[in-house]
């Protein structure tokens, strides 16, 4: 994901651009950092970081592993 992409996404959710675990998203999503660095490094728990990335590859409709596009389900 790109930083362009990751401040679209960001902008869809309720997350706090100034969080602890945005950031850690943030180096996650963006600088393709491991998980438990990024919360350590965010200051923040790891749980935080999987929701915030939750949040933010819902919000993108990419998914968190790979990066593809996630089709949306319809009823």
């Amino acid at each position: 994901m790109t930083l362009t992409d990751f401040k679209a996404a960001l902008a869809m959710t309720r997350l706090s651009i100034d969080g602890r675990a945005t950031l850690g998203a943030l180096l996650v999503l963006v600088d393709g950092r491991k998980r438990d660095d990024a919360a350590t490094e965010a200051g923040c728990s790891d749980r935080a970081v999987s929701a915030a990335i939750g949040k933010i590859s819902r919000a993108a409709k990419r998914c968190p592993r790979c990066g593809g596009k996630v089709k949306s389900l319809k009823s």
